[in-house]
């Protein structure tokens, strides 16, 4: 349930334009869980929204090589958009 509130929350915060506070519940679900690809998602989706591409894409990486590394599996097709 803590993961999903922190994902909610991230997305509330990102669609009212506070992105600090959209990527610090974003990056508290991904550090309780750093193989989620949905809190992977909303802390890409806030960089993005936020301008900051090259960041969004080194978290993409990151986890990817997680996903690699941990499950030998690629992200799904949602998460690599």
């Amino acid at each position: 349930m803590r993961l999903h509130a922190l994902e909610s929350l991230s997305r509330a915060h990102r669609e009212a334009g506070h992105f600090g506070r959209s990527l610090d519940a974003a990056l508290l679900a991904v550090a309780g869980e750093p193989l989620r690809e949905s809190a992977r998602r909303e802390a890409i989706d806030t960089y993005l929204a936020e301008g900051n591409t090259v960041e969004a894409v080194r978290h993409f990486v990151e986890f990817r090589r997680l996903l690699r590394e941990d499950l030998g599996l690629p992200p799904r097709p949602r998460c690599a958009r």
